[in-house]
Parts: structure tokens; C-alpha cells; sequence
């Protein structure tokens, strides 16, 4: 198994620590993984075509057009798609279509904690 993180956007959720974690956690389990600080390995249709799972850890942010086209092909050819928190719930808010691939988008936390 073949594992894409993409990690960047917003500081406050530390995207660099949470993709080492992430990754640390999936080589134990014997998964090859590929982690990168850029979104641009999702317009690489070769690349794509031997990821099993992408794991987005980028909050906030923007994805070009290119972009979404590659995650959203490699999505419906069947990749997974993985995230946590605000990694991918509160990723590239200006892209419904990403929202509707997530089932849902950030909007605050509950009792205006934190």
C-alpha cells in the first residue's frame, strides 16, 4: 500500500509535525508513504495512479483548478482519501466540490472554545 500526505496551510495546526506523525504511524504499519509540503503532486497523473490513499493535512488553504482535477480523478478511479481535524474538515474552503468529496466543512468550534 501506497500512502500521499500533502501537508501546509495554516500554522496553528502544525500541518509539518502532524504529517510526521502521520507518517510515522503508517510506515509501522508497513505502508509506503510520500510526504510532501505542496499540493502539486496531485496534478501528477502518472504519481496518482500509484497512490492508494491521500491524507490531506492542510488547513485553510487554496488548491488550484489543476489540483482538485487530479485528486477528484484519482478519487473517483478509486483512491482513498483520508484526513483529520482541521487537516481536511477545514481545508480549501473555497471549493465546495472538495467539501462535498469531505461530507462536510469546519465552521467553528462548539461554545466558542478556543
Amino acid at each position: 500500500m501506497k500512502a500521499l500526505i500533502v501537508w501546509g496551510g495554516w500554522d496553528g495546526h502544525e500541518p509539518g509535525p502532524v504529517a510526521d506523525v502521520l507518517e510515522s504511524e503508517l510506515q509501522a504499519k508497513g505502508v509506503e508513504v510520500l510526504k510532501v509540503n505542496s499540493l502539486d503532486p496531485l496534478t501528477d497523473e502518472k504519481l496518482m495512479k500509484t497512490i492508494d490513499v491521500v491524507s490531506p493535512c492542510w488547513t485553510m488553504g487554496e488548491m488550484t483548478g489543476e489540483q482538485w482535477e487530479g485528486l477528484d480523478a484519482a478519487v473517483k478511479a478509486g483512491m482513498g482519501i483520508a484526513g483529520i481535524h482541521g487537516g481536511m474538515g477545514d481545508a480549501f474552503r473555497g471549493n465546495l466540490t472538495f467539501q462535498m468529496m469531505v461530507g462536510g466543512q469546519f465552521v467553528d468550534h462548539p461554545g466558542g472554545i478556543i
